[in-house]
């Protein structure tokens, strides 16, 4: 299954606790930002980052980069919560970083469960500001309009 698939499937699956999601946004990080693939705001204001990766190879790739290291020294910079959403068994918890949390997956025909196999470790504890959630909801509207559009449209 692709990873866009799993992405609406796992928006789908939180919508109701959330105050909005916003997929394949780049905002946490320094200067050189990079791509969270889900990025929750959650009806108490904090910002929750989830990665998905669906194959072991993509997930191995992903530990190599630097995003994991600004992460343990800029807090500050940092969602409150960070998840990998893996396939089932292609990770086991002490391959994550100290701080991520595991929810794995498994496909059935054209449904997808997910279950929380590892809680993450809070990073910081600062909730989104008002130009946060401008700045989410603005991207989170122009890739509507793309899509509206576009069919193709689906990043940045």
């Amino acid at each position: 299954m692709k990873a866009e698939e799993v992405i609406h499937q796992f928006r789908r699956k939180i919508f109701e606790r959330s105050e909005f999601t916003v997929p394949n946004v780049f905002f946490f990080g320094d200067k050189n930002r990079t791509e969270s693939d889900i990025i929750e705001v959650t009806k108490t204001g904090y910002l929750v980052e989830y990665e998905v990766k669906t194959s072991r190879a993509d997930f191995l790739a992903d530990r190599r980069k630097s995003k994991w290291q600004f992460y343990k020294f800029h807090y500050d910079k940092a969602p409150k919560f960070f998840y990998y959403i893996l396939p089932k068994g292609i990770a086991e918890p002490v391959e994550l970083p100290d701080f991520a949390g595991l929810i794995e997956y498994e496909v059935y025909d054209t449904d997808i469960v997910f279950c929380t196999v590892k809680k993450p470790v809070q990073l910081n504890r600062m909730k989104a500001t008002e130009e946060d959630k401008y700045f989410l909801l603005k991207k989170l509207y122009y890739k509507s309009i793309g899509e509206v559009f576009n069919p193709e449209y689906h990043k940045n």
